[in-house]
């Protein structure tokens, strides 16, 4: 019988293909309320999250927050539910005019508190720091309109904000990796249900040169570089494995298994995102038999797959647990 591994091995083994004892497990929750239901004590008991995490810094705070509430970018966000992410109302770039006198937020001014807690207090777990974004912070300074505009259109300005964008990122990343993670979160949503949100060429010559650098300090302090992204980006994956990506965490609904498996399959490492029709209207069997697929598909390369159960209140959250853990012992 293998040896079982700390968490922190059993995640570098996945990612890196090196054969990890079981599949790691990252533990999300839609709202912390759901663990006073009964109905999880016994499952939860049973999971260990493989994962300590760092993220909360940045936007994310603002937008996470019930009410109206001002980030440190002075985008304005309303958040209808506590915990949940809201909406960037007013952007402070929505009149172009006040770029020459918009006061930009600087890196050292981020509050690294809950970071560094998660950090000192990692154990044996792979400590995950994050959320970068890039596309997604130009559109909460311009409004998605603006910015799709400014991108159409060719606009100078485009590259100011960007690279004023990029310049406050590294800055921030070079704090986070002060306190030692082992790998680096990014994410920006780019697809729609059916394409990406601007042509690929486009994508290619605007954002990927600023993915490669920032990925490249991730790789500099040898960690793994994480990307997230919602909708369909297919297109864009092979682009992104090859500028640094090492774990993708994307939807499989939009983006087909078999199409992941194809072109990424032993290449890049996949942090589970089930198809959301298949959790919320599936039957038992059919969510089992997704669950079963997301791993043999993406994970049968002596590693490649990490389970990201969300917690949510309800029968299928727990059917889709039971499923993942029923086959997530080395060998498959």
């Amino acid at each position: 019988m293998a040896k079982e591994m700390t968490s922190k091995e059993r995640v570098t083994a996945a990612i890196h293909f090196l054969g990890p004892d079981r599949i790691p497990i990252k533990i999300g929750y839609i709202s912390h309320e759901v663990l006073k239901n009964p109905a999880y004590s016994d499952i939860l008991c049973q999971l260990s999250d493989d994962f300590s995490d760092g993220d909360g810094i940045g936007w994310y705070n603002a937008g996470c927050k019930m009410g109206t509430n001002i980030d440190e970018w002075q985008c304005e966000w309303l958040n209808l539910t506590e915990g949940g992410l809201g909406q960037v109302v007013k952007h402070p770039l929505d009149d172009i005019s006040k770029l020459n006198s918009y006061v930009w937020p600087k890196a050292e001014d981020v509050d690294m508190t809950y970071a560094r807690e998660r950090s000192e207090n990692r154990g044996d777990k792979y400590y995950l720091s994050g959320y970068i974004s890039i596309y997604e912070r130009m559109i909460f300074l311009r409004g998605f309109e603006n910015l799709l505009m400014d991108i159409a259109l060719g606009e100078e300005h485009f590259y100011v904000i960007r690279d004023k964008i990029l310049e406050y990122n590294l800055a921030l990343m070079d704090r986070m990796l002060e306190l030692n993670p082992y790998g680096i979160f990014l994410a920006d949503d780019w697809g729609s249900q059916r394409s990406l949100m601007i042509n690929p060429d486009a994508w290619r010559k605007l954002f990927l040169p600023v993915y490669k650098e920032m990925f490249s300090k991730v790789h500099e302090k040898g960690k793994d570089v994480f990307f997230h992204s919602d909708g369909y980006v297919t297109d864009i994956l092979p682009d992104l494995t090859e500028a640094g990506v090492n774990v993708f965490w994307v939807e499989f609904g939009v983006n087909k298994l078999d199409e992941l498996k194809n072109i990424l399959g032993g290449k890049a490492a996949f942090l589970s995102l089930p198809d959301t029709q298949i959790i919320e209207f599936g039957t038992d069997s059919e969510i089992e038999a997704h669950a079963k697929e997301q791993i043999y598909m993406l994970g049968d390369y002596n590693g490649g797959f990490i389970t990201y159960p969300y917690i949510e209140d309800n029968k299928r959250s727990l059917k889709l647990f039971e499923s993942y853990m029923k086959y997530s012992k080395y060998p498959l």
